[in-house]
């Protein structure tokens, strides 16, 4: 198997050879010692001595032959003519001529009878004109991107129609490089051999396309895009080569517009078919604009033109080099360059074409409707696009594409709120980003890996958003839109903005926690060293009936001031906490406590144990109060899901007064995120309390 160097080298082979053979066939082209060019309906000579423009009458060859000097003599391209008759006349005119002026035996009549003797003068570079150049130039550029397809991308229908199509444009342009820059003489033969050379190019050119567009970037029905290809070809050039139908814009540029619209059927169907998948969308888009710029100028100034015969085609030699603008850009969309750079200038590319097209379109309107001079239908034609076309694109543009009072403030709107509420509700940096970016790019996922990224990135094609993590590992998005685009510049930088903002909020609210936090620590100093010191006076001051009371008050005061670890506890080794604490509060208080418990260990966060520790003793205490024989049952189940607690005391009956104690049970169950109910009848309180345990 071949190295990419060696297929590269005998790949740029065919573009270096097709060059020179054209330079050779256009040096090899006879020329006489003076120049001839079309002014209206005569043909106009120029001598090298003279300098002076003369309008011929006719020809002469040697005493007898006389041949019109009619100005389709020096016609650029011949098959503009109405028949393939006037074809071959106009080959065998100039084919006399060609071989008259070999000969030594060609005379020019001008109008004014003077005789002109012309002799055969050798063709040299500098006779070459630069259109001729521009010509061959494009081809011989078109080529040479085939060859690096060729030889560096895995053969496919897709990119084998790519080549075909390049081959086809480059022996169109080379044929046509030599017979519409001759200087008038050229033989029959050969002059019919280059202009079906030309046609066949254009054929296999627009043959090329259909199998390209059918195949890529996806394949469509492969095995009918071969035959449908393959069928244009064959049925073209019969139509071509048999002269069967003798108008020649039926047989020669009928096909073109024909073979586009099936290509653009194809360019069609790879849009329906790419949904979701936002890289092949992009090439899609690309290639759709280089199409539509490489040959819609061509069919709009030259084809239909002379198919539908309602103005004079423009030049081929100058509109064929808008082939080469779609060469060169779609190699960049079959090569797979970073095509998502180009996304954000999608619209504004399609805009500028059809713009100019439109203009272009107008001006050969007016041209072809108006029987005025050509400047008066240039003013005419300016005054309609300026006054009417420009302004109403405008007002097109800002209506259907335009968006206006949306930018930083709606992306605010939408990422901010999410970012502090996670934030807020302690989530973790995992979290809280793929939450932004669900809302920011709706991507069609996002999960966390391994890899590290020293800073936010996309991936080569697009497809992938990176976000490095201050944990390690990184964030990655794929398919932005939620795969009807891919990422661009514009999103690296927003998710730039989103992970500056994201250390924004982070340290605001760590600051924020910072704070609480000293003010706790000066709260609980002030009270350890006031309240402290006057309940330990008191405790020493009071009745032997009262300091039980006071101890109680210690100690919830030392419990208050305790930092409690942040990490869960185990229920089964809470419910024993509490126990032990009921049953020297009840022992202090004089009162029988009947505990039952049945639990299963389970594990239960820092909060909701602070808080069932609070509602607990804040209910024990109203029984102390209030229990009328002196006694108090508390019954605890819990399992990993949930854990229930009931405590119950009997009263002397009448309504119990709300204080603030109950209320801050209900308070703290309801940060806890459980629930709470309290209810007396004639002789019985009770306190329900129920925590769900998992998170």
């Amino acid at each position: 198997m071949s190295s990419i160097r060696l297929r590269l080298t005998l790949a740029l082979l065919v573009p270096v050879l097709l060059f020179f053979c054209g330079v050779i066939g256009a040096l090899s082209l006879p020329q006489a010692d003076a120049s001839f060019h079309a002014d209206g309906q005569t043909l106009q000579i120029t001598t090298m001595a003279g300098g002076q423009a003369s309008p011929l009458s006719h020809f002469t060859i040697g005493d007898a032959a006389t041949i019109e000097a009619s100005p389709d003599l020096v016609i650029e391209e011949p098959d503009v003519v109405p028949t393939y008759a006037a074809m071959h006349s106009l080959f065998g005119r100039i084919g006399d001529l060609t071989a008259a002026l070999s000969s030594g035996e060609l005379v020019a009549i001008t109008t004014a009878g003077d005789k002109i003797s012309l002799h055969l003068e050798p063709r040299s570079l500098r006779d070459l004109p630069g259109v001729y150049w521009l010509q061959i130039l494009c081809a011989t550029t078109a080529l040479v991107v085939c060859a690096l397809i060729w030889s560096t991308v895995k053969f496919s229908l897709g990119s084998l129609g790519f080549i075909l199509s390049g081959a086809g444009f480059a022996l169109a342009a080379v044929a046509a490089s030599i017979y519409s820059t001759r200087s008038l003489f050229i033989e029959a033969d050969y002059f019919y051999f280059l202009s079906v050379m030309n046609g066949m190019g254009a054929i296999l050119f627009g043959s090329g396309l259909i199998l390209f567009l059918w195949n890529y970037p996806l394949p469509l029905w492969p095995r009918f895009s071969k035959c449908l290809a393959l069928f244009s070809f064959t049925a073209f050039n019969i139509l071509n080569v048999s002269e069967v139908v003798q108008d020649i814009s039926i047989a020669r540029y009928l096909p073109m517009p024909v073979m586009l619209v099936i290509a653009l059927v194809g360019l069609v169907l790879q849009w329906v078919n790419t949904h979701n998948k936002a890289a092949e969308r992009l090439i899609v888009r690309w290639i759709a604009v280089s199409v539509v710029l490489g040959t819609s100028i061509f069919i709009l100034s030259v084809a239909l033109p002379i198919v539908l015969g309602f103005s004079e085609p423009a030049p081929q030699s100058l509109t064929i080099a808008t082939f080469l603008l779609m060469y060169l850009s779609i190699m960049l969309a079959v090569v797979r360059y970073r095509l998502f750079d180009l996304e954000r200038w999608y619209l504004a590319i399609w805009a500028w074409m059809f713009g100019g097209l439109a203009v272009l379109a107008a001006d050969l309107v007016l041209a072809s409707l108006l029987s005025l001079s050509s400047a008066a239908t240039l003013t005419l034609s300016l005054a309609v696009v300026g006054w009417i076309y420009f302004p109403l694109r405008q007002w097109l543009w800002k209506r259907f594409f335009q968006r206006e009072g949306k930018g930083l403030e709606q992306w605010l709107e939408t990422s901010l709120p999410v970012m502090l509420q996670a934030n807020l509700s302690g989530q973790s940096e995992v979290s809280v980003l793929k939450q932004v970016a669900e809302a920011v790019f709706s991507p069609l996922d996002v999960d966390e890996i391994p890899d590290t990224y020293p800073r936010v990135e996309a991936s080569k094609n697009g497809d992938c958003l990176f976000i490095p993590l201050t944990s390690g590992g990184s964030l990655r998005m794929s398919h932005a839109a939620q795969g009807r685009r891919l990422f661009s510049e514009r999103d690296t930088a927003q998710a730039k903005f989103i992970l500056a903002l994201y250390q924004l909020t982070t340290s605001s609210v760590t600051a924020r926690q910072e704070g609480a936090q000293q003010e706790r620590q000066r709260m609980k100093r002030d009270l350890h060293d006031d309240l402290g010191a006057k309940l330990l006076q008191l405790l020493h001051r009071s009745e032997r009936s009262n300091q039980p009371l006071v101890r109680e008050a210690i100690a919830d005061l030392r419990n208050l001031l305790r930092n409690r670890p942040t990490e869960n506890k185990n229920t089964l080794r809470a419910v024993n906490g509490w126990r032990e604490e009921a049953e020297v509060r009840c022992k202090d208080h004089q009162i029988k406590l009947d505990w039952q418990q049945e639990v299963v260990p389970a594990p239960i966060n820092a909060k909701s144990f602070d808080n069932i520790t609070s509602v607990l003793r804040e209910s024990l205490s109203n029984a102390v109060r209030h229990a009328s024989d002196k006694s108090v049952r508390i019954r605890i189940n819990g399992d990993p899901e949930e854990l229930k607690i009931v405590v119950t005391n009997q009263f002397h009956g009448g309504q119990q007064c709300e204080g603030n104690g109950l209320e801050n049970i209900r308070n703290r169950m309801l940060d806890a995120g459980g629930v709470c109910a309290i209810s007396q009848n004639d002789k019985e309180w009770q306190v329900r309390l129920a925590v769900t345990l998992r998170d």
